[in-house]
């Protein structure tokens, strides 16, 4: 794999010549389950093929449960992390199948702040069921005092066809706020 993600790096530089490049975004899902000299890798292709400013953003979007691996990522040329803690809520994260709890998000946003000061971000769920806005208000308070330099909130959207909607439909759950 890490052979055909390089070839394609060079392909999409031949096809669309690039002198420099300020930013790489390493997002998409889950990439922090990659090895960091994966991403060491890339780095170095997209090196050899444009410029890459030695202060270019590189951001990786990481799984709170990937936090161990957050210096090895810093130690890979990533000098920004965003976090998918999408709520500081453990039932909710169990009914999101998430593979993480409140505890590991902990963990992850000490590491980030620990290897990545001021450079790191998180992305929380809103609008999710059975949320009222008072524990909408003091989760968001929470998060503020913990985010970092930057937070996306997102609005839960009930996606037809999707289980959610499903127990939406039968009444099974509120949709909140």
């Amino acid at each position: 794999m890490k052979e055909s993600i390089l070839r394609e790096i060079s392909n999409v530089f031949l096809k669309f010549p690039t002198r420099a490049v300020s930013s790489i975004y390493f997002g998409g899902g889950t990439p922090s389950l990659a090895k960091p000299a994966l991403v060491s890798s890339v780095l170095e292709k997209v090196t050899s093929v444009c410029h890459l400013p030695k202060d270019a953003e590189i951001t990786l979007e990481a799984n709170p449960s990937e936090w161990d691996k957050l210096k090895a990522f810093t130690l890979a040329g990533v000098n920004r992390i965003s976090l998918g803690i999408q709520s500081l809520n453990d039932k909710d994260l169990k009914f999101f199948n998430r593979g993480h709890n409140v505890h590991q998000a902990m963990k992850a946003i000490e590491a980030a702040e620990r290897w990545l000061p001021g450079r790191f971000s998180m992305d929380i769920l809103f609008g999710r069921p059975e949320q009222t806005t008072g524990s909408w208000l003091n989760e968001l308070a929470e998060v503020l005092q913990i985010c970092g330099d930057h937070v996306s909130l997102y609005q839960l959207t009930v996606e037809r066809g999707t289980p959610l909607a499903h127990l939406v439909k039968q009444g099974a759950i509120m949709r909140t706020l």
